[in-house]
């Protein structure tokens, strides 16, 4: 897959997130923007193979939790999301990361 598709592709997932946060927000019915063609999962990235610039497009992390991330699986693979529970926001960034099994 080229980048530039590989681009459109998260772009077009980020743009569904915030649809579904300012749709829940305002109690609207999602059906009026768009029908999700993709499932909870296709959001989702994984957070062990999961670049700087890849985390940084996850609502909620910003740079600096981006940093703490990146220096938590530097010292070792993250087995559990809960690894994190430290890092500011996690309660509310943790529904956009994943584990993948290896």
């Amino acid at each position: 897959m080229s980048s530039i598709n590989w681009e459109l592709a998260n772009i077009q997932k980020l743009f569904a997130v915030y649809i579904l946060i300012f749709a829940s927000l305002v109690n609207f019915s999602t059906e009026i923007f768009f029908k999700p063609s993709f499932k909870k999962t296709d959001l989702q990235i994984d957070i062990n193979t999961a670049s700087e610039t890849d985390l940084l497009f996850v609502p909620y992390i910003g740079k600096k939790n981006v940093k703490k991330i990146l220096f938590i699986r530097k010292k070792t693979d993250i087995k559990s999301l809960s690894q994190l529970k430290k890092i500011k926001f996690y309660e509310k960034f943790k529904y956009f990361l994943k584990l993948e099994k290896n």
